[in-house]
Formats: C-alpha cells, structure tokens, sequence
C-alpha cells in the first residue's frame, strides 16, 4: 500500500462516527447532570400526627353488600345432527 494514496471515507463511515460523538457526548452531559443535581431527601412519616379523626384524607369504612350474580357457562348439545354451543 503506498502511503501517498489514501481512501477517502465513505459517507457511512464519517455518519457512524459522527453519530457515535453525538451519542458519547449526550450521555457525557446526562451523566454529569445527574451527578450535580442535589437528591431529595424524602422524610418518611412513621405514624399519624394527630388522631385518626384529624386527617382529612381519613374516612371511615362503609361496607357494601354485593349479590353475587349467576355465573354464565358456554353449553354444547346436538340438534339435528349439528353441534349447538350457547351461554346458559
């Protein structure tokens, strides 16, 4: 190989690299933002302040009665030599 002759690049080779600097650079700058962000401390509560009858998120329970209903099944039978297949 003579070194005065040098191949150019092809168009691929110069987009694949290009797009590899912009990638490595992205996460560079993600990485650091998230090294410098300060972290929220979350505090978390161990019981009630007050009573229960305070907090006006708390409501007191109500029990609600459900029938239950008929459960529906598929039924298969034979009718005039053909299978027939309903809910019942």
């Amino acid at each position: 190989m003579d070194p005065m002759t040098c191949e150019s690049p092809s168009r691929r080779a110069v987009l694949a690299g290009f797009s590899s600097a912009a990638l490595a650079a992205a996460g560079l700058v993600l990485a650091t933002e998230l090294a410098t962000r300060p972290a929220a401390a979350a505090v978390p509560t161990v019981g009630p302040v007050g009573g229960p009858n305070d907090d006006p998120l708390v409501q007191r329970a109500q029990a609600v009665v459900v029938v239950p209903r008929r459960r529906r099944r598929r039924v298969c039978w034979w009718r005039r030599g053909r299978r027939v297949c309903t809910w019942r």
